[in-house]
């Protein structure tokens, strides 16, 4: 089994958004951003990471304490907002690269960024001209400033979710610890159960 975790959001609206995979037999798996999702399957876990790259899911690691087990939430966001960075800019290279070596270098006016691409040069403020290429008519929609109030609104829930989910995180633990306790006892039993009744039988 494995956890996985993604902060993907919508721009410039900044709502978050699944990360969604369908495998082979159309079983369907959803990952909600900013919640830690358990994937029964390594295997499975492993293609969703690989082919939904572009949301910037990683594994979450697991700490062991003296007291057990526990998910650490804290690293998983930085390298899932590092990776969703790095997934957003090669998203913008490859559709400058596509530009360039099919339209600019055939001498036909590069086509203007749509969907994925938009958001993420529109994110990035990504100067176009400046890498060369010059779509018709395109107008840069960079009017919006970064630290909109919509924007810095979204993040405040998306704090206020992450200390949700410290709150569970903590509660899993206990049972957890609770959990092994009773297997603990449970084997120690067992164990005291076959010497005596290997000692009845001798």
């Amino acid at each position: 089994m494995k956890v996985l975790f993604h902060c993907a959001i919508s721009y410039p609206a900044g709502d978050p958004v699944d990360a969604v995979f369908v495998d082979g037999n159309g079983r369907k798996y959803t990952i909600p951003s900013m919640e830690p999702t358990e994937i029964e399957s390594d295997y499975m876990a492993d293609r969703i990471m690989e082919h939904c790259h572009y949301y910037g899911i990683v594994e979450v690691a697991q700490i062991r304490t003296k007291t057990g087990i526990q998910w650490d939430l804290k690293d998983a966001r930085e390298r899932a907002e590092q990776a969703l960075l790095r997934s957003e800019k090669q998203c913008i290279n490859d559709y400058v690269r596509m530009q360039l070596e099919a339209r600019v270098k055939q001498n036909v006016p590069p086509l203007p960024p749509e969907g994925r691409a938009l958001d993420c040069v529109v994110k990035h403020k990504y100067n176009l001209h400046k890498a060369g290429i010059h779509p018709v008519g395109w107008e840069p929609p960079y009017d919006m400033p970064e630290d909109s109030p919509a924007v810095q609104l979204k993040q405040s829930d998306i704090d206020a979710r992450m200390a949700a989910l410290e709150n569970e995180n903590e509660k899993l633990r206990g049972e957890l610890r609770e959990f092994m306790q009773a297997v603990l006892i449970g084997q120690q039993n067992q164990r005291k159960a076959k010497i005596q009744n290997q000692a009845e039988q001798g």
